[in-house]
């Protein structure tokens, strides 16, 4: 599958990488992403963890990957560990209050919770200054769950 192409060739390259960080964050964020699209649950989680491990708390692939070990946990039905795993990040700034929100509202919706969903949905979407796109695309994400941000055709 295509999904599948070039997953041995992200593992060779992460053992070639050596010390560029940069480098290291993106083969594993892409390895990560990849084995969760093909339901490889237990590499990704190792893929995420080593990310996690290796990576410098304030930027953007320690964060992201906080935010996806989170979602995968509640995907699980591991809802204290995936707020513990959230609860690493701060939220500060406003996108990260952003991306906060939004990765909490993904577990309250794998635990049932929509109307607690709604309401973490409701904080991220009043935050100004975010993207459009991607306030679009996390709007569609989140019409899969809850019925007040299905798009309407």
């Amino acid at each position: 599958t295509p999904r599948a192409a070039g997953l041995k060739d992200l593992e060779s390259a992460l053992d070639c990488c050596g010390s560029d960080l940069q480098m290291k964050e993106a083969i594993l964020r892409e390895l990560s992403e990849r084995y969760i699209q093909l339901g490889k649950t237990a590499q990704a989680h190792a893929a995420l963890d080593k990310l996690i491990a290796e990576g410098v708390k304030g930027r953007a692939p320690y964060q992201t990957a906080v935010r996806a070990k989170a979602v995968l946990l509640a995907k699980e039905k591991k809802f204290d560990a995936a707020d513990k795993m959230l609860a690493r990040l701060s939220s500060k700034e406003k996108l990260q209050k952003f991306w906060f929100f939004i990765t909490k509202a993904k577990i309250e919706t794998a635990k049932g919770k929509l109307a607690e969903a709604e309401n973490l949905y409701d904080k991220a979407f009043a935050i100004k200054g975010i993207p459009l796109p991607v306030v679009r695309f996390q709007k569609i994400e989140a019409g899969k769950s809850i019925p007040k941000f299905k798009e309407k055709k």
